[in-house]
């Protein structure tokens, strides 16, 4: 899997892409939260759930359900703490992304034993056939040294370095748009 912080840096670029004013003030928040729920599965082992079932690590809750459902019920609770009921697909839309990101970021690391994507409908657990990223250590002590370091050059060259660049692209298209805008105006 990529590191906690990588699933999070996800969650805030994808915030960045959305259309101005389309989320509500605490949404990054909550999509930051949404990016690494995933990984609850693996509070498991200390309970004895082994790392291969289907509510072991990169199971059930990495599947693309999961996130569907795990989208709408966190975009629920956002709702409401926002004082509003009213519904928001983009809202969804954008926390079903930091879910599922998860899972398939974690399907394009170079170890593990997959990701149950489409679980509870097959337990088949898939990698992306192009996985450039080192998978992180369950523990921080183990991220410590080269190994911490060939992982963290991974997750910048291969996550971090394109999502600032849409983040960058969006924005100076937005500033494109408003010059544009500005200048049929005046």
């Amino acid at each position: 899997m990529p590191s906690i912080l990588t699933h999070a840096f996800v969650a805030g670029s994808a915030g960045a892409l959305a259309p101005p004013k389309s989320l509500p003030r605490w949404a990054v928040v909550a999509g930051v939260v949404c990016s690494v729920l995933p990984d609850i599965d693996t509070m498991g082992h200390a309970v004895g759930v082994r790392y291969g079932s289907e509510f072991g690590h990169r199971g059930f809750t990495h599947s693309i359900l999961f996130a569907l459902v795990a989208g709408a019920i966190a975009a629920a609770v956002v709702t409401r703490a926002n004082g509003r009921w009213r519904w928001s697909p983009v809202l969804w839309a954008y926390l079903l992304f930091c879910i599922g990101s998860h899972g398939f970021l974690d399907a394009m690391t170079n170890a593990g034993t997959g990701v149950a994507l489409l679980m509870p409908f097959s337990d088949q657990r898939f990698f992306l056939p192009w996985r450039p990223i080192q998978v992180a250590p369950l523990s921080v002590s183990r991220f410590i040294g080269m190994k911490g370091v060939a992982v963290a050059l991974s997750e910048v060259l291969w996550v971090w370095l394109p999502m600032l660049g849409l983040v960058l692209i969006a924005r100076e298209m937005r500033r494109h748009k408003k010059t544009k805008e500005e200048q049929c105006r005046g």
